[in-house]
């Protein structure tokens, strides 16, 4: 559940478990709702929330690359 404790306002919830999938899901309705402003956000230090906060916020990236030989480094995602 994401709750607004300025408002007493319930933002979203998810039903089911514990899951990373869920934990996507709830951000995911969570920045439907906030227009995707970055809220402030607090836990119960749940560590599927980093992941969450990373694939609903996060921004993607291409790294340099070092030098002319070899593959290219993968795009990743930052904060």
């Amino acid at each position: 559940m994401a709750f607004a404790p300025e408002w007493r306002l319930v933002l979203a919830f998810v039903i089911g478990k514990r899951t990373q999938p869920y934990a996507d899901q709830l951000l995911e309705r969570v920045r439907w709702v906030t227009d995707a402003h970055i809220p402030f956000f607090t836990s119960d230090q749940w560590p599927e929330y980093e992941q969450a906060l990373l694939n609903t916020y996060g921004e993607w990236y291409q790294p340099e690359r070092h030098g002319q030989r070899g593959r290219r480094p993968h795009p990743r995602c930052r904060p």
